[in-house]
């Protein structure tokens, strides 16, 4: 009888193992799929003419316009605020 309940708590012990495992894998394959689509939504702003290709002129252009964006009293220069203000809007999904 106690290895009965010593089996049974070891299948139920590699039971919840199991379980928490395949939430991990399906947590990082979301996780995963998040920031390829994060990223292909990125490269996708930033192709102008649209051909599937991200050119250096493209890419410059994009971080150009981000930083003249950013750059709030138009110096040419980003104070410590406006830096920290890039910080903020990338969290709320401004860029």
């Amino acid at each position: 009888l106690g290895d009965l309940k010593v089996s049974s708590h070891n299948t139920t012990h590699r039971m919840f193992l199991a379980a928490a495992l395949a939430a991990a894998l399906v947590s990082a394959s979301f996780a995963h799929a998040q920031t390829t689509k994060q990223s292909q939504d990125m490269m996708n702003k930033m192709d102008a003419n649209k051909d599937g290709q991200l050119s250096k002129d493209e890419y410059m252009k994009y971080q150009e316009k981000r930083f003249d964006a950013m750059d709030k009293d138009k110096n040419k220069m980003l104070s410590q605020d406006e830096w920290l203000q890039r910080q903020l809007s990338e969290t709320d999904g401004s860029f």
